[in-house]
């Protein structure tokens, strides 16, 4: 993960969700290492800042401690193991820099007087401190840099955790160029669901490539769901990718980012070992496809569907 990258997520969750160290420290790693941290994880680091502002142990080192023993789990390590590299993470951050405590890395406390997010530099220099301790000591690998490039004056980007509501309004902005203007009630109960699924599989089995201009304000997107199935003789590993919501705001088109985008997805895909990806291809978006490698697709089955909600709009 980038230093740059490190700077545009605090800022974010400190700034715009009021996010604290401890919360910010997970989500951070979490995107860093590609690691899904579910919300009663993230609701336990509610009061790590400091032990709620008691100004005991900061929650920079909380943090990262309880990732660290959720990494370990996930790589095979054992708790003795998990133990070992916390004692090793608070030495190394006492010797970066100079105590655990918040008493001492925050002298004034917790005040109604202070301003806010006072910890925001320390919090970014701590960020990159562990990204380091956990890709040098540990093994792992954080794969956020392999998947964000710069052009022009976009950034081509995997999206994480904490763009889930950019996507949701991504989401909507496609279906409403396809399906034109909703009714109130079910724009509602749309942007709920969506902001739901994507919380729930953002990084797991679903992964949204965006472009991103300077001022933060997402452009394009194109979203790739992994499903894994019993083995077919023309899909021997079970899985497939399924693409959607490729969408470019009107004021970004005829950039060349869903092109971009594209490539990335498909890189992922392969690296997640998918033997095909599907899509359904628009008028328009027929050529772009074809131009990247995908073909139609006849089978000699026909689609059906069956309505299970009778009042659904079909």
């Amino acid at each position: 993960m980038t230093e740059k990258r490190i700077n545009e997520i605090v800022h974010k969750l400190y700034w715009e969700q009021d996010v604290n160290c401890a919360g910010t420290m997970l989500r951070c790693l979490g995107e860093a290492f590609q690691v899904k941290l579910d919300r009663q994880v993230l609701s336990a680091a509610a009061g790590m800042h400091g032990a709620g502002g008691y100004r005991a142990q900061c929650g920079l080192v909380e943090g990262v401690l309880l990732f660290i023993g959720i990494y370990c789990e996930l790589t095979g390590k054992d708790s003795g193991e998990a133990a070992k590299y916390c004692y090793e993470y608070a030495e190394s951050f006492t010797d970066r820099f100079g105590s655990l405590r918040c008493f001492d890395l925050r002298p004034g406390g917790f005040t109604e007087q202070d301003p806010p997010h006072l910890c925001e530099k320390l919090t970014c220099e701590a960020v990159l401190f562990a990204c380091e301790f956990i890709g040098n000591r540990m093994g792992g690998e954080p794969v956020a840099d392999a998947w964000q490039t710069d052009v022009d004056d976009m950034i081509l980007r995997m999206a994480g955790r904490e763009d889930c509501e950019a996507l949701t309004e991504m989401r909507m902005a496609f279906l409403e160029d396809e399906h034109g203007c909703l009714a109130c009630e079910k724009d509602a109960v749309m942007r709920r669901q969506i902001l739901r699924y994507l919380d729930s599989h953002l990084g797991q089995d679903l992964y949204a490539f965006t472009a991103v201009d300077r001022c933060g304000n997402m452009a394009a997107s194109a979203f790739l769901m992994i499903a894994e199935r019993p083995a077919m003789p023309d899909c021997l590993s079970g899985k497939a990718g399924t693409v959607f919501n490729v969408y470019t705001k009107p004021g970004y088109r005829r950039q060349g980012m869903a092109y971009r985008l594209m490539e990335m997805l498909l890189k992922k895909a392969e690296e997640a070992g998918v033997t095909y990806v599907d899509l359904k291809a628009t008028k328009d978006g027929y050529e772009l496809y074809r131009k990247l490698g995908f073909k139609e697709n006849t089978s000699v089955y026909t689609d059906m569907r069956y309505w299970v909600e009778k009042n659904v709009d079909g």
